[in-house]
């Protein structure tokens, strides 16, 4: 009996198919954070995208986070760009390549713009954090006035209902 293929006629590889399974750093970053840096990269002619987040400490990424919708390679490539950016310097982010990614996942050449795609929103993540930066430094601030603030610090909403009854004991 032949092997079951997915879309496409490609049956994923092993390390794909682990990639998929185990998406540690799957998620998301506050974006509101002045240390964070996201990036996103569509794909031209389909509906793969991806977003990296990135939150940066002394010039390193220290945390790194990713969302990826579309084919299990896209979400391989966005899995391995964020395990390899912590812990990296922003120069050395910017040398993170497709080919690396592609040759880490063993992709076939009909695959490679999901690692194309990786590296792009990976790149985007490190420009926009750089922004940021530049931004507070111009502005400090307008760079936190527009900033959601901490949990903590949030006022509860009180229902109009609590204002309008008093509260039994």
């Amino acid at each position: 009996m032949p092997e079951p293929s997915a879309p496409g006629g490609w049956i994923p590889d092993e390390k794909v198919r682990r990639r998929c399974a185990a998406l540690a750093r799957a998620g998301s970053l506050d974006g509101y954070d002045p240390r964070v840096g996201t990036g996103q990269a569509d794909a031209d002619g389909g509906g793969d995208r991806i977003r990296i987040q990135i939150r940066v400490e002394d010039e390193t990424v220290r945390e790194a986070r990713f969302k990826a919708f579309g084919c299990s390679s896209s979400i391989a490539a966005a899995s391995v760009v964020a395990e390899w950016l912590e812990g990296r310097s922003l120069a050395a982010a910017l040398e993170i390549r497709s080919a690396d990614i592609a040759a880490e996942l063993d992709l076939p050449a009909a695959r490679l713009a999901s690692a194309r795609l990786a590296e792009r929103a990976a790149r985007a993540a490190v420009a926009d954090f750089r922004e940021k930066q530049e931004r507070e430094r111009l502005e400090p601030a307008a760079s936190t006035a527009g900033r959601r603030p901490p949990a903590s610090e949030r006022a509860v909403p009180e229902t109009e209902a609590s204002l309008r009854s008093p509260r039994r004991q």
